[in-house]
């Protein structure tokens, strides 16, 4: 009997079986509970990183805003209009600042009027401060705030913002320090995942064309010496002519009014020698300096089988017959015998870094770059896709011929205005700010006005020309790759002060960068 029980194993299998079938689905829920924990720590880290990089998106909106604006007024919190108008207008409807009342400037004054902004419950972000914007499935929210720098004027241009700017021996006038703060939200509406980003950013101008009107063509002044000259010294890789002034042994150019690059010598040691007179005292009115010819009249024959046409008087203006003459033969030559002592002897041949003119020799008071064998690379490509940029944040970037622009798209107020592959003839009055024709060509017509930088790039030949018709007022200066002709005066109203602001174009760089983790 004893002995039938132990050996009757029936029923074992199924014991068996049940206890293995409870030891997998342990295994298996506590497998699934590893699997479900770590599917969501998967989707938090995604939506994590969506965040940052939607955060990061949002300092980029604000790096390409302040490259259009950075007047340091718009981005503190005093909300009067004295303080929000006093320097320029804000680009955009947006408020970047965490003020909650802004003033905004219609015709340079603020005759806009204070926008109030009341805060918008139930959302993570104060849509009253700052600018939030929907972006790849989920928003960012970001504002901008300036900081305290040395020798800020009184009234203080940036109150009650970021507090004293991260180096405290730069000037404002030098580099102007922003801080950045844009929180990313995995979603639009503010649910999942938050990530923050704390950036400071400096603004500071950089140089994208040279302050005179420069060209490695001709420059052609066909008004028969009717023209003058103020304020601004020219340069031509070729040949200038039509200098000469309607009475004999005049030029057109006014040689007592300072110029920008006044005698040409520039601090960077492009140019070490200054223009000087006989007794050896500094030439700063308006010169002209050619690789090829200065040539006094227009409809001469400038050549060397014309020299009685010559004008460069080795003082005032500079050509190949006084000094070097082939810019594509850069051996120094011995200065012409005639002129006068102390002789000046040209060199227009492209400057290279490190290589500073010879004290007997006379250059470019700036970098010509290439442009002179390349007209093309009058301006840095980078600089120029940068300006692009700035039009395209404005609204202004155009292609194609354009019909003639009789009217400014804002009245008065300084713009970028970019024309990518077409002619451009400007006809309006009321311009200001910076335009830009690429592989296009521009005409400045007859009683037409324009405050600011004109830059035409081209190939030299067919594009890249300069024209002003006659009676139009360009207060400013002009870069092209091609020829330039002007019918008219060219004496800018601006100070010399103003006339250098023109050329400032902000380079907005990194100075810090902190991901902050919500």
């Amino acid at each position: 009997m004893i002995q039938r029980l132990v050996r009757n194993e029936s029923g074992m299998t199924m014991a068996l079986a049940i206890m293995m079938i409870v030891l997998i689905g342990v295994m298996g829920a506590g497998l699934l509970a590893f699997v479900q924990s770590d599917f969501k720590s998967v989707i938090e880290v995604n939506r994590g990183q969506k965040a940052l990089d939607i955060a990061e998106a949002g300092v980029q909106a604000a790096k390409s805003h302040l490259r259009v604006d950075s007047f340091r007024q718009h981005y503190d919190t005093v909300t009067t209009a004295a303080n929000d108008c006093a320097e320029g207008p804000r680009v955009g409807g947006d408020n970047w600042s965490k003020a909650t009342t802004v003033w905004t400037a219609t015709d340079g004054a603020c005759s806009g009027g204070p926008i109030i902004r009341s805060d918008v419950s139930g959302t993570p972000w104060r849509e009253d401060v700052g600018v939030s914007k929907l972006f790849g499935g989920g928003r960012f929210h970001v504002t901008i705030e300036c900081f305290d720098q040395n020798a800020d004027p009184t009234p203080d241009p940036c109150e009650n913002a970021a507090g004293p700017a991260p180096n405290a021996s730069t000037k404002a006038e030098d580099a102007k320090f922003f801080k950045i703060t844009s929180t990313g939200y995995s979603s639009a509406d503010g649910t999942g995942a938050v990530r923050k980003i704390e950036a400071v950013y400096t603004a500071a101008t950089r140089t994208y064309a040279p302050v005179a009107f420069w060209t490695p063509g001709n420059i052609i002044f066909t008004g028969g010496g009717s023209t003058t000259v103020s304020k601004m010294s020219f340069f031509a890789g070729k040949n200038i002519q039509g200098v000469r002034g309607s009475a004999p042994n005049t030029s057109i150019a006014d040689r007592s009014t300072p110029a920008i690059y006044r005698d040409w010598r520039e601090s960077s040691l492009r140019n070490t020698t200054p223009r000087i007179n006989a007794a050896g005292a500094p030439i700063v009115g308006a010169g002209f300096g050619a690789g090829g010819f200065v040539c006094a009249n227009f409809n001469q024959t400038c050549d060397a089988t014309n020299p009685s046409n010559f004008y460069a008087d080795g003082y005032n203006d500079y050509d190949s017959t006084t000094g070097n003459i082939l810019i594509t033969n850069p051996a120094f030559k011995a200065c012409r015998s005639t002129l006068p002592t102390p002789q000046r002897c040209i060199k227009f041949d492209p400057y290279e870094a490190g290589n500073p003119t010879p004290s007997n020799k006379i250059t470019f008071p700036f970098d010509p770059r290439n442009a002179i064998t390349n007209p093309q690379d009058l301006v840095d490509p980078g600089l120029v896709e940068e300006m692009k940029s700035a039009a395209q944040a404005q609204g202004y970037v155009r292609t194609g011929n354009q019909p003639t622009l009789t009217n400014w798209p804002v009245p008065g107020q300084e713009i970028t205005y970019f024309v990518q592959g077409g002619n451009l003839k400007y006809s309006a009055t009321n311009g200001a700010g910076i335009i830009i024709v690429k592989d296009g060509n521009f005409e400045l017509a007859a009683n037409s006005y324009f405050k600011g930088v004109v830059i035409v790039i081209g190939d030299g030949s067919t594009t890249g020309m300069y024209e002003s018709t006659g009676n139009g007022v360009l207060d400013g200066y002009v870069s092209a790759s091609g020829n330039m002709t002007i019918k008219g005066n060219v004496s800018p109203s601006l100070s010399l002060k103003e006339i250098t602001l023109l050329n400032n174009f902000l380079d907005v760089k990194l100075w810090s960068w902190r991901e902050l983790y919500q």
